[in-house]
């Protein structure tokens, strides 16, 4: 488990843990590295890749980022 000092995103287009997949299968799409990194750690299969791709406009029900820390 980490702590990463940022203020929680309200969106998938604002957390460092999204980035956009620039060819393949699903070029264009926003995928969530966090998400996929969880996976690998619990038997990752290749075609569970789709499960994380995100909307850029909120975040999913089933985000990683699960609490604020507020200092």
């Amino acid at each position: 488990m980490i702590i990463i000092d940022i203020p929680e995103p309200k969106k998938c287009e604002e957390c460092p843990c999204s980035y956009w997949i620039t060819s393949g299968e699903y070029e264009g799409m926003m995928m969530c590295n966090a998400m996929e990194f969880k996976a690998q750690q619990n038997g990752f299969r290749e075609e569970m890749r789709k499960y994380f791709i995100v909307r850029e406009d909120h975040r999913p029900d089933n985000c990683p980022i699960i609490l604020e820390v507020i200092k």
